[in-house]
C-alpha cells in the first residue's frame, strides 16, 4: 500500500488468530504477522517485535488473548488476540510504503489470520498503546481514549 500522510504518524489495529495457539507456542510451528514501513520493520509491543504464538502465550503477554478451547467465539482458532494497536511511523507529505505480512511458518496444517479493523488504518485520530495496572481481584475504571492523539482538530 502506497499512501501520502499529513501527520507523521499513522496508526492500525489488529486481531492474529492461529490454530497454534497454544499447543505449537514454543515449536517451529508459528503464525507470525509483520509491518513493514518504508522497508523497516515496524516492531510491535508483543514480545521480540513480531505478534506470533511464541510473544503471546500463557506465559508471555497473557492479557493479550482470549481462550477458546471451549468454542466460546465463532472461530475455530484456540486463542484469537485481543485487538492491538500498532503505531507507524511515516514521512510527511511524501510517498510511504506500507507492507503486511502474515506467514505460517513450518506447517500447512495449521492456519493463522490477520483482521486488520476497519477504519483504524489512519493518522487523524491516532491510538496509542497504554499501560494499566490494577491489583487482583479489584476494580479500576480506566479512559481507553487519555492518551490518544488527534491530529484533524476535531475534540
Amino acid at each position: 500500500m502506497s499512501f501520502i500522510p499529513d501527520p507523521d504518524l499513522m496508526t492500525m489495529q489488529f486481531d492474529l488468530s492461529s490454530e497454534e495457539f497454544p499447543d505449537f507456542q514454543n515449536s517451529v510451528y508459528q503464525g507470525v504477522v509483520a509491518v513493514w514501513v518504508n522497508g523497516e520493520q515496524v516492531l510491535m509491543a508483543a514480545g521480540n517485535g513480531q505478534a506470533n504464538p511464541s510473544n503471546i502465550s500463557s506465559s508471555i503477554n497473557e492479557n493479550l488473548y482470549l481462550d477458546n478451547a471451549g468454542d466460546d467465539f465463532n472461530t475455530e482458532m484456540d486463542r484469537p488476540t485481543l485487538t492491538m494497536t500498532l503505531a507507524l511511523r511515516v514521512n510527511p507529505g511524501e510517498l510511504n510504503d506500507t507492507r503486511i505480512g502474515i506467514a505460517d511458518v513450518g506447517d500447512s496444517r495449521h492456519d493463522s489470520n490477520l483482521l486488520i479493523a476497519a477504519d483504524t488504518v489512519q493518522t487523524d485520530l491516532v491510538a496509542m498503546t497504554g499501560d494499566v495496572y490494577g491489583a487482583p481481584d479489584s476494580s479500576k475504571t480506566i479512559d481507553g481514549l487519555a492518551n490518544d492523539v488527534n491530529k484533524s482538530g476535531a475534540p
